[in-house]
């Protein structure tokens, strides 16, 4: 997708699980992506509501 994505007549689209229900091994295909996405996307930290001010 980052080759392609500068390219005006390409377009995607984001599916998941839920939208693939004709083949088995197309939901396990999917799952398999969503599940290294959620592995590459680095974690933010949690911002603490009172500012960082630790007593």
């Amino acid at each position: 997708m980052k080759v392609l994505k500068k390219i005006d007549d390409i377009g995607f689209c984001q599916l998941t699980s839920k939208d693939v229900v004709r083949h088995p091994l197309v939901q396990q295909i999917v799952q398999a992506y969503d599940a290294y996405e959620k592995k590459q996307k680095p974690e933010r930290p949690t911002r603490r509501r009172n500012g960082g001010n630790e007593r």
